[in-house]
């Protein structure tokens, strides 16, 4: 009988139960299952999905999958009862994967987010593109990525992007989702409209409202366009004559 083989998917772990089998691989935790809360570095509390839990801490670059295990040398003995069972509340702590600050900093303008001073931030990376498809997406996330043209790359570099840009906190390879390019928290642009009589100018970042919940753009009239004012000369309007009804009285 064929035994199966677990491996440990956390980045730079590589341990199995073959060459380990001391060790226990543990299932990620289901969805709705078990949460946890978290104190996030403002020092606020908000409660979360252990599972989600599990992927920001481990630096799950992608979903895991349902076969996806993580081996025990990442826990501490006491998130343990009655001898291998894992506590509904643990989390992983030990032997932790490192970020590498050179690489995951954002790049959306105007943002930056570091690793090191977001370690539990997910920071994704379009490789430069092998095929056309490819390049119109590199394209896509550049266009969105800068506002100011001269600051966006004009080679085929790679471009990392933090999760607090996309709806869903990763990015999709699905051409029709929200989330294949970076669509939250992006640089701010000016939009100008010119009307015949009127002109307005408006700033408003689009990408963090619904749009149903945009402000009314503020009109501002310019070249004189509303100091004409209708002037009525009071001698020029016939009043009619009420002497003969002067015992009347209008009210």
């Amino acid at each position: 009988m064929t035994t199966r083989i677990h491996y440990c998917c956390v980045p730079e772990c590589g341990r199995n139960s073959y060459s380990h089998p001391h060790l226990h691989f543990h299932l990620f935790p289901q969805d709705g299952k078990s949460y946890v809360y978290v104190t996030n570095e403002k020092g606020i509390e908000n409660k979360m999905e252990r599972k989600r839990v599990w992927e920001l801490i481990l630096l799950m670059k992608k979903a895991h999958s349902r076969t996806d295990r993580v081996c025990s040398k990442h826990f501490q003995a006491s998130d343990y009862y009655k001898g291998d069972k894992l506590s509904p509340i643990a989390i992983p702590t030990m032997d932790l994967p490192q970020r590498n600050p050179t690489k995951d900093m954002c790049m959306v303008e105007f943002c930056h987010h570091l690793s090191v001073e977001h370690p539990y931030k997910r920071f994704f990376t379009l490789n430069r593109p092998s095929s056309d498809s490819q390049a119109n997406r590199w394209n896509m996330w550049r266009k969105v990525m800068w506002n100011n043209e001269a600051d966006a790359p004009k080679m085929w570099v790679p471009l990392t992007v933090c999760a607090d840009h996309f709806i869903g906190g990763e990015p999709s390879n699905h051409p029709t989702s929200i989330d294949f390019i970076p669509s939250r928290n992006l640089p701010r642009y000016e939009i100008e409209e010119v009307n015949v009589n009127e002109s307005f100018s408006v700033m408003w970042d689009t990408t963090n409202q619904d749009p149903l919940e945009l402000p009314e753009p503020e009109f501002i009239a310019v070249d004189g366009g509303l100091e004409d004012e209708i002037k009525i000369e009071i001698d020029e309007i016939e009043l009619e004559d009420t002497s003969e009804h002067e015992d009347h009285c209008y009210c």
